[in-house]
């Protein structure tokens, strides 16, 4: 169960794609643990499909060819490994050959994979999906996406408020792409925090982002997302505290690491603490991970959770009214919010510049 999509946004695409897989036969009684939240507890009646874990939907074929993938997962990994053989590194794939490849597809269980992809052929970008569905959005020119989320992902961005989303800065076009995609994960991930309405569209625990890079198709990681509750007590005061969560996506290779730092909630003071560490280890669809791999990874350090980007999600309180989102991305603001180490622990500080300028925004967005 998936959530794949290829996006365009001043003539420059994106590919974006979840991480949740789901099976039809009951998982263990210890429930899931993901990125987002624990599903310990199943209804004794419920029948399935269930989410059984994290693989990731998103592969970076060669350096002009990335592919997104929906449906069961072996058969995909026959597809894209089929691919990979066809499209050896450095060959300069064409939308025509990859066209061609999907019409010489002659076993039957591949047929059910959905696509969508980016191809970058003599320096044209070029968009294509399989079997996907397309639309617009206020967020996004075009957008092809694929999987048992699309309704649901669908109805958010029909429903999606712009308004709610701050860049910093005046970045170029294809940033300014990347970041409409950092700020739409943002806010995915944080809604699975505050509603998990997505899981029951078997569709989330996290988001993967391929775009351009130096003339290639890169994996975005490096990143840190960071949850906070706002409440604006009056027009001239407004109470912050962290929400005890901060995820960091980073790649090992091939490998995604997902590291989720849950911290000792705290009202409006420069200092929260952490209460526990995990990391989560994502396999790439087109192989599996060794186990001097995995045992290599748990003998290194944590993952840093200071990034070159922090994307900010904020549930802001009004008084006798809903909450409403507002979600902020920095680039290169390393001095407003840092971790720190220390006896085995994790210290979240920052700066009060940093509560004078969320409360800028605040006013700014919803006065």
């Amino acid at each position: 169960m998936t959530l794949v999509a290829v996006a365009e946004s001043n003539k420059w695409p994106v590919l974006f794609g979840d991480l949740l897989i789901s099976r039809t036969d009951r998982p263990p009684n210890s429930g899931i643990h993901l990125p987002t939240q624990d599903l310990t507890s199943l209804d004794e009646e419920e029948t399935g499909p269930f989410i059984s874990g994290l693989t990731q939907k998103l592969c970076v074929v060669t350096e002009n060819l990335a592919v997104g993938w929906s449906g069961t997962k072996i058969y995909a990994r026959t597809v894209i490994q089929d691919m990979m053989e066809l499209f050896k590194p450095g060959y300069p794939v064409t939308l025509r050959d990859v066209e061609k490849f999907f019409e010489s597809i002659d076993y039957p269980e591949a047929k059910e994979v959905r696509m969508v992809g980016m191809v970058l052929a003599h320096d044209k970008l070029g968009r294509f999906g399989r079997k996907a569905e397309k639309t617009t959005s206020p967020l996004f020119d075009e957008i092809r996406f694929a999987g048992s989320g699309s309704r649901h992902f669908l109805h958010m961005l029909k429903n999606f408020d712009i308004s709610t989303l701050a860049e910093t800065g005046e970045p170029p076009d294809l940033l300014r792409t990347i970041g409409k995609t950092l700020l739409l994960s943002s806010y995915l991930i944080g809604d699975e925090i505050d509603t998990g309405s997505n899981l029951s569209s078997f569709y989330g625990g996290g988001f993967e982002i391929v775009s351009i890079n130096n003339g290639k198709f890169e994996k975005f990681g490096n990143i840190t997302y960071l949850f906070w509750g706002v409440e604006l007590l009056s027009p001239n005061e407004l109470n912050l505290w962290v929400h005890p969560l901060a995820i960091k996506f980073s790649y090992n290779n091939d490998i995604l690491l997902i590291r989720r730092t849950e911290f000792v909630r705290q009202e409006l003071k420069d200092l929260s603490t952490s209460k526990h560490d995990a990391v989560f280890i994502v396999d790439p669809i087109h192989r599996s991970i060794d186990k001097s791999e995995i045992e290599e990874i748990k003998r290194a350090e944590l993952p840093d959770l200071n990034s070159a980007i922090l994307c900010h999600y904020f549930s802001v309180k009004f008084p006798g009214a809903k909450p409403r989102i507002l979600v902020v991305m920095d680039k290169g603001q390393v001095e407003m919010v840092k971790f720190m180490k220390q006896d085995k622990k994790v210290i979240l500080a920052f700066h009060k510049n940093f509560t004078d300028r969320l409360f800028g925004l605040v006013r700014q967005y919803y006065t």
